[in-house]
């Protein structure tokens, strides 16, 4: 469909998070948007703010009168949405264009001169948020869409002038991500996750490695160290790790009490001392990739340094609440035991002397049942797992897929299940040294609660 002759959007399930990048987007491009969610939220608020008419109602006497004219209006969903939705039904039967959310911004992106698209199933939201503050940072106009909450411009979208050049984080969830032809391809990992959406690993990989394949002629594939991928000629493939094993890779890394400082080696240049100031070792194989990303648009190495050291992360990406030698508090939205994992060896090397309590929300009961032995050896890294009910997002419950099935699994001393209600409570009677909130649910509205009981502590 022609974009260019549209001149209103009306999106169905705005409050995404890719959902509102792309309502923001075409806000700024001067469409008049409006839309529909079940719930406000922060997201809403702050596209309400710019004059973005959203309601929480699902009726069609909600919608605009303005978008009634199906010429110009297009209608843009997201896959979330449930199929009973009155608003979207309407705009079916009705015959008014209508667009997944995934082909809109593949227009968007396959509109580019140049696109820097990165995918994978862990990894992607830093990785792109860092690509794009170091493009901006050196004074590159860029667009770039995110799949998270960047600290540097509380955004999840970057706003371009030219839209020359685009950053995306590319979605794997629905395919969405095969909508995109890459100039630069960045994957950063290939673990199985999905599986309402893919049946096994090998319909995942067949996903990743059309993905790889759609990247234009000429342009580069940077691919971390053990994921392997079929791509056909005319592309430059290079793998990337924290260690010499690949051309470009992380060295010399050193604990700081921000972060890390590392040396960074690549096809193009080295770079001695990189300062990042975000916890993680996983954040700085995030920074190699990103890196090698940048140079393909030739930044220097001081463009490089300068731009990662003022990098503030991404919220609830091992985002610190509480930093003090008595209590530290980091949530973070890791949902798949690769990601646990990593996250909570971070912490541990970081705070290799003090108690880790583990606060754990599962994502989806079809991930915890299938990746049930995976989840519980990533869970015994904590000294303390509390575990909230699985979330359940899209799905229904599952006969015997419960976090007290996880629970007995788990070896751990300290370990319990407890309600949201009764989480708060235990925080106000027990002490603690390290806390962290983990998982992609409503875990997140815990947060303000949770900090406030342990600021309460420090405070006696």
């Amino acid at each position: 469909m022609d974009l260019d002759r549209i001149q209103n959007m009306y999106y169905i399930g705005i409050g995404g998070i890719g959902m509102s990048a792309l309502a923001n987007y075409f806000n700024g491009k001067g469409l008049e948007v409006a839309g529909y969610d079940l719930v406000s939220s922060e997201i809403t608020a702050s596209l309400e703010s710019s004059n973005v008419s959203i309601t929480y109602i699902d009726a069609v006497d909600q919608i605009p009168s303005s978008f009634l004219d199906k010429d110009q209006t297009l209608i843009v969903y997201s896959v979330a949405v449930p199929k009973d939705n009155a608003i979207f039904n309407y705009f079916i039967e009705n015959g008014y264009n209508i667009m997944k959310r995934s082909e809109v911004l593949g227009q968007v992106c396959n509109a580019a001169d140049t696109t820097i698209a990165v995918a994978g199933t862990h990894g992607k939201t830093t990785t792109t948020s860092m690509i794009a503050h170091m493009l901006n940072h050196a004074g590159i106009d860029c667009t770039a869409f995110l799949g998270g909450v960047m600290q540097n411009g509380e955004s999840n979208l970057r706003k371009g002038i030219t839209d020359s050049i685009v950053v995306v984080e590319a979605d794997e969830y629905d395919r969405s991500f095969l909508t995109i032809n890459p100039t630069v391809a960045i994957i950063t990992s290939m673990d199985h996750d999905h599986i309402d959406v893919y049946k096994d690993r090998g319909e995942l990989e067949s996903a990743f490695n059309q993905f790889a394949n759609q990247t234009k002629s000429g342009g580069e594939i940077i691919v971390k160290e053990g994921v392997s991928l079929d791509v056909n000629t005319g592309v430059h493939q290079q793998c990337y790790s924290v260690n010499s094993s690949c051309k470009i890779n992380a060295s010399n890394i050193r604990i700081q009490e921000n972060g890390y400082l590392f040396d960074f080696s690549g096809s193009k240049e080295d770079i001695a001392n990189i300062q990042l100031n975000i916890g993680g070792k996983h954040n700085v194989e995030n920074a190699v990739a990103a890196i090698a990303a940048v140079q393909n648009l030739n930044l220097n190495k001081e463009q490089i340094t300068e731009s990662i050291a003022t990098f503030g992360g991404v919220k609830r990406r091992f985002e610190y609440h509480i930093k003090t030698a008595n209590i530290i508090y980091i949530d973070d939205y890791a949902h798949h035991p690769e990601e646990l994992k990593a996250f909570i060896s971070s912490v541990r090397d970081l705070y290799p002397t003090k108690k880790l309590t583990g606060i754990f929300q599962p994502h989806l009961y079809s991930r915890t049942r299938d990746l049930m032995d995976d989840f519980v050896l990533s869970l015994e890294l904590l000294d303390e797992m509390i575990l909230l009910d699985i979330y359940p997002a899209r799905e229904l419950p599952i006969e015997g897929i419960t976090s007290e099935a996880i629970a007995e699994k788990v070896n751990v001393a300290e370990k319990s299940v407890l309600s949201k209600e009764a989480l708060i409570i235990a925080m106000k009677e027990n002490e603690y040294e390290v806390v962290m909130t983990i998982g992609a649910g409503n875990i997140a509205a815990l947060v303000e609660s949770i900090k406030n009981v342990l600021q309460l502590k420090l405070n006696k």
